[in-house]
């Protein structure tokens, strides 16, 4: 009971917590919400698109291009099924868990990105695990998934299946290592 309980969330930092020179750092990099004009722009299409009366869910599900949905704690959410024929059902388990080890760091950086607002659209490389658990060159391109002003995950598309042979593990790597 010595111990004060602080929350991380809601107690402020002492003064002095960082440098000057971080504190600056931080503040070029806030994140870039969504501004008045682009969000009336985003209303305007929604509604336009509400007003058709299409169901975009359903179509997600059945269109041919794998989607995935991750939740801003990186858990994934949901999978199309053209997304589960490539890494099978892996919705409920950390994004990570479907991206190769060597790949794993710069897949997280790139998702932190998205979640703080720093990054909202970004294609990328990078190698899978497959449902078999062989490994596939895939392209992805991901947005910032909102719900109004807050981000709450991160949508995404897998673009392009690199077909043939997979890259390898890693060009410095010995099998041991």
């Amino acid at each position: 009971t010595g111990i004060p309980r602080r929350s991380r969330w809601f107690t402020p930092e002492p003064a002095g917590w960082r440098s000057s020179k971080l504190a600056a750092s931080a503040q070029a990099r806030k994140p870039q919400g969504l501004t008045a004009q682009q969000r009336e722009r985003h209303t305007r299409r929604m509604s336009s698109l509400r007003d058709m009366g299409g169901d975009v869910e359903n179509a997600l599900e059945r269109v041919g291009v794998p989607s995935y949905v991750i939740d801003r704690h990186g858990i994934i959410r949901w999978v199309n099924p053209a997304a589960r024929r490539l890494v099978g059902d892996v919705r409920g388990r950390q994004f990570t868990s479907v991206v190769s080890a060597e790949e794993t760091r710069r897949a997280k950086e790139a998702f932190a990105r998205k979640i703080s607002g720093i990054e909202k659209q970004s294609d990328h490389e990078v190698v899978l695990v497959d449902a078999d658990g062989d490994r596939v060159a895939v392209e992805i391109s991901s947005v910032s998934l909102y719900s109004g002003d807050r981000i709450v995950g991160v949508f995404g598309q897998v673009v392009d299946v690199e077909e043939g042979q997979p890259p390898l593990m890693h060009p410095h790597l010995t099998p041991r290592q």
